[in-house]
């Protein structure tokens, strides 16, 4: 059944029952519906309605964008804005809320979507809630508003008495029990992708096979297999993964290492007499992972060529897709997907699921990884793997590639192709087993900053198996203005300008404070004895309240060639925090560099901007605890982001200028860093978010908060509709944030 407009009439097929009805902008197409905005909704209407009292209704929603649904019920007397049924989203992906009835539920009104959006509904359900079950309800939220604060638990108790005193009122609300983001939510989520998502070959094999058949040439795929001693029964389910391969033009050429298990010799020679595809080449002494790789490659004939550890395994659609992907751009040298690890026991696990092209992410840490596919005439030209540095061949294989590649030529594929077998001794289970792989890594490094002429040191992080480049700064380094605007706020100026002083070992810059309006005197009073000293300047700005233009003026009057973009209640952590964005900045294809921020209580603030967050954008693992390392170590390296926030950033006035500062007319107060972020990037330069440069940021504690004003809130849906009409696509992918991440929030949940 097929049909573009609103109004159809159909039984719904669901546990819940009833009649499906289209309202206003929404479309369906077979079993998937298409929500052109907010407004979208369909209409539920059940005969005989459902009776009063406390259910879950939990629907099984997949969607292509963020979600946040919310059902407007009708008692009979129709829908009522006022009763909005909220709904949480469980690990396993199932949207659930809690609702007391008060009288017969004769329809439902569901909105999906926040932004236009493609969903699925594959079942919903309304369920009848036990004492029991609602008393464990009552403990989940009760713990929960206890966790939130004072306020939050009197709020919950409040709503508590209003419940009991009133058992015929109307109540909704979201399950407390899911969405923490902890080990086993992660894994229950990871699963429900698994089985939702992954490449089912019952399912999705035919329609692969036919983009294979549509190829005008099928290059043969080179699989580069050194072995060592292995269990046979690893050795064998690696190998056997490649016979499995969807596409079928493949040779795996494998060197043994001078294996002393006659079982290993045995296999290699069966696999060998069992395919001709397969080619064994036996060394007569060890030489390890890079002599025994070479042997390997000189087997090699393939156009393309990819490697695998002799005890893991890959995907039965890895070849076949790496191979349209090279089909579909003939500028791509590099392909790379994402991986998991996967247990003795042949459970999925811990899912990377990475970002696009980050060549800081990729100083920092060898993230290309598994599946990682080149060119064979690549390979052959950088002269195969490099003797001295195992451990981290991989690594110095890719860096020598990539040093010769044009920009544009890595390719990230957003598929799980790879899986990585975790058993002891393997750094899949812990890279402290392989330490010596993290001294080799350094040298890697700093032999490819040597090389590309990258005038940087390398250095390994002091807790991690990551490194940092600290870009050196000119004999003579240039002006930076720090521009901070405020109004009043004397304690948190003082302390702002305090920090900058005693914490900031960068020895050239001025400080532009922009009064916006400012009438305490306590505060003018302070404000008028900075403009008296060497190093502050203050500039009055008598207009109302409007972050572009405030910091607009900033910039127009600054004398620096750099200029640092400061909200008035930070504080800064570290003293090379100036030195290190500064760093960056003068990289002449970097536009813009973002910091670390922390909440008062160390808490993640600000881990980098990622487009798409609950709609529009929102900040990089928010609420994190601040010591953790975050999303495969996301949060203490350098890497490349779409955006940064505006409350720390840094730039060369020169493209602040040429992509036209801050939008003042429509994004006077919001949205208008990620807005001049993203005429950055369009301007071809990239954005570098630093873990390097810390700071506390006291968040809008000179304004408030603008979802506590109801004015507010509309200035803000304002921003973003502007920035829709703007932006458009570009506000629904980034490339620095996995597709396959859920949307809610930027914690890196697998979307279920």
């Amino acid at each position: 059944m097929t049909t573009d407009t609103a109004g159809e009439d159909a039984a719904t097929g669901w546990s819940v029952g009833g009649r499906l009805t289209l309202l206003e902008m929404t479309g369906r197409h077979g079993a998937r519906f298409r929500a052109a905005g907010p407004e979208a909704a369909i209409r539920i209407d059940f005969d005989p309605p459902w009776r009063g009292g406390w259910c879950t209704i939990e629907i099984d929603m997949w969607c292509d964008s963020f979600a946040k649904p919310r059902a407007l019920p009708d008692f009979g007397e129709g829908i009522d804005d006022a009763k909005a049924i909220p709904f949480k989203r469980l690990p396993t992906g199932v949207y659930r809320a809690f609702v007391r009835l008060p009288g017969k539920l004769h329809g439902l009104v569901l909105r999906p979507a926040q932004v236009p959006m493609t969903f699925e509904i594959s079942d919903m359900r309304i369920d009848r809630v036990g004492i029991v079950d609602l008393l464990g309800v009552a403990w989940r939220h009760a713990r929960f508003n206890w966790n939130k604060g004072p306020k939050a638990f009197v709020k919950f108790l409040g709503e508590v008495v209003g419940i009991v005193a009133l058992p015929k009122r109307f109540s909704a609300f979201r399950d407390a029990e899911a969405g923490s983001g902890g080990k086993d939510d992660r894994q229950l989520r990871y699963d429900a992708w698994c089985a939702k998502r992954d490449f089912d070959r019952a399912r999705d094999g035919a329609a692969l096979q036919a983009r294979i058949d549509a190829l005008p040439e099928k290059p043969v795929v080179s699989v580069i297999m050194p072995v060592c001693d292995p269990e046979v029964a690893w050795l064998d389910a690696a190998i056997q993964s490649v016979v499995d391969q969807v596409y079928a033009d493949w040779e795996l050429c494998i060197a043994d290492d001078a294996s002393t298990k006659p079982d290993v010799i045995a296999a290699l020679n069966r696999w060998q007499a069992a395919d001709a595809r397969i080619k064994v080449v036996f060394r007569e002494e060890r030489g390890h992972i890079s002599r025994a790789s070479n042997s390997a490659l000189e087997l090699a004939t393939g156009t393309y060529l990819t490697c695998l550890d002799h005890d893991d395994t890959l995907a039965p659609h890895a070849l076949a897709e790496t191979v349209l992907a090279f089909a579909a751009d003939e500028a791509r040298r590099i392909v790379y997907s994402d991986e998991d690890k996967i247990d003795e026991a042949g459970r999925r696990f811990e899912p990377h699921f990475k970002p696009d092209w980050s060549p800081d992410l990729f100083h920092s840490l060898n993230y290309l990884n598994h599946l990682t596919v080149y060119r064979r005439a690549d390979v052959v030209a950088a002269g195969g793997w490099r003797i001295g540095v195992e451990g981290s061949q991989d690594y110095d294989l890719l860096c020598r590639v990539i040093e010769t590649l044009p920009d544009g030529a890595v390719h990230h594929l957003p598929l799980v192709l790879y899986h990585w077998r975790a058993i002891e001794g393997s750094t899949a289970l812990a890279t402290g087993e392989k330490t010596y792989a993290v001294v080799a890594g350094l040298k890697v490094l700093q032999e490819h900053a040597e090389r590309a002429g990258i005038p940087a040191d390398v250095e390994p992080l002091p807790d991690y198996p990551f490194y940092r480049f600290c870009y050196r700064l000119p004999e003579n380094p240039p002006l930076v203005s720090i521009v901070i605007p405020t109004r009043n706020g004397l304690e948190h100026v003082r302390r702002c300008i305090g920090s900058i002083r005693e914490r900031t070992d960068y020895p050239n810059y001025e400080i532009i404070l922009i009064d916006n309006q400012s009438d305490d005197a306590e505060a003018l009073a302070y404000f008028a004895e900075l403009d008296r000293s060497a190093d502050v300047r203050v500039l009055p700005h008598p207009h109302p309240f409007n972050f572009s233009a405030i910091n607009n003026r900033g910039v127009a009057e600054a004398r620096g060639e750099m200029i640092a973009l400061l909200n008035n209640d930070m504080e800064i952590l570290n003293e090379d925090w100036l030195s290190e964005m500064v760093g960056h900045a003068l990289r002449p294809e970097i536009g813009c560099v973002g910091a670390k921020l922390h909440y008062p209580d160390g808490r993640i603030q600000h881990g980098g901007v990622i487009i798409g967050i609950g709609g529009m954008a929102g900040h990089s693992h928010l609420y994190m605890p601040g010591e953790r390392a975050g999303y495969y170590g996301r949060l203490v390296v350098a890497q490349n982001l779409s955006a940064v926030t505006g409350a720390a950033m840094v730039m060369r006035k020169e493209i602040f200028e040429q992509v036209g500062g801050f939008e003042e007319a429509h994004l006077g107060v919001a949205l208008n860093d990620v807005d001049l972020c993203l005429k950055i990037r369009k301007a071809g330069y990239r954005i570098v978010w630093t873990p390097f440069a810390r700071m506390i940021h006291y968040e809008s504690v000179s304004r408030g908060l603008d979802k506590d004003d109801p004015e507010k809130r509309a200035r803000h849906e304002r921003e973003k509709a502007y920035m829709r009409s703007v932006w458009g696509e570009t506000l629904n992918r980034d490339p620095y944030y996995s597709p396959h991440l859920e949307l809610q929030s930027a914690d890196f949940l697998p979307l279920a």
